[in-house]
């Protein structure tokens, strides 16, 4: 029987448990009707299809993405605005391929756009070089969040990766896949995506 007054917001919260405990490929309409105690088709009212509710929860990661306060410094601005990033992809792993891939534009998403093009503004951008800045800025940091060593099974090196053939990558095996500190892995992460902006901003 379906359930009456299930909402959107019901709808997505599932959805969102779902993939944070068994990843995006596990939600389909099917599932989490079957979770909800509904049938697909009540869903149907809300999402058309799986596309739909997948950028429902690409804009509900977005919608959680903390935008910066008022600050003296643009560099400030730009390091609060990514850690908050970072902060939410690594409660959502899920997400960093739903973002990395090409999603519809929604209000939270122009909302994150709007902060990092803000920022770039009051550093001295110009639109044109702003944008690139803000898709190559924003793609990185979903790739640290991705590329995490250790956030997914460690696969190591292949066992005929000799140390005589390849002696760096063979000495840098464990950083490779094991994440020791993670806080420090992306606090220097973020550090170079900002000098490398820091730098693009000061070419004549």
């Amino acid at each position: 029987m379906v359930r009456r007054g299930l909402s959107r917001d019901a709808v997505v919260d599932r959805a969102m448990e779902l993939a944070d405990a068994e990843g995006l490929d596990a939600v389909t309409l099917r599932r989490v009707a079957d979770l909800l105690g509904v049938t697909p088709m009540a869903l149907y009212w809300h999402f058309r299809d799986k596309d739909q509710l997948l950028s429902a929860l690409a804009e509900r990661v977005l919608g959680s993405v903390d935008l910066p306060g008022d600050v003296d410094e643009w560099t400030a601005g730009l390091r609060e605005l990514l850690w908050s990033v970072v902060r939410v992809l690594r409660r959502h792993r899920w997400a960093t391929g739903l973002l990395a891939g090409r999603i519809e534009p929604s209000a939270p998403l122009l909302r994150v756009l709007d902060a990092v093009l803000g920022v770039l503004d009051r550093a001295g951008f110009a639109p044109e070089r702003a944008v690139s800045v803000t898709r190559h800025v924003l793609r990185t940091v979903i790739g640290l969040v991705t590329d995490e060593p250790g956030g997914t099974p460690a696969r190591g090196l292949p066992e005929e990766v000799s140390a005589q053939e390849y002696p760096y990558l063979v000495a840098a095996a464990k950083p490779l896949s094991v994440c020791d500190d993670p806080e420090d892995y992306y606090e220097f992460g973020l550090e170079l995506v900002l000098a490398g902006v820091v730098a693009v901003r000061r070419e004549p």
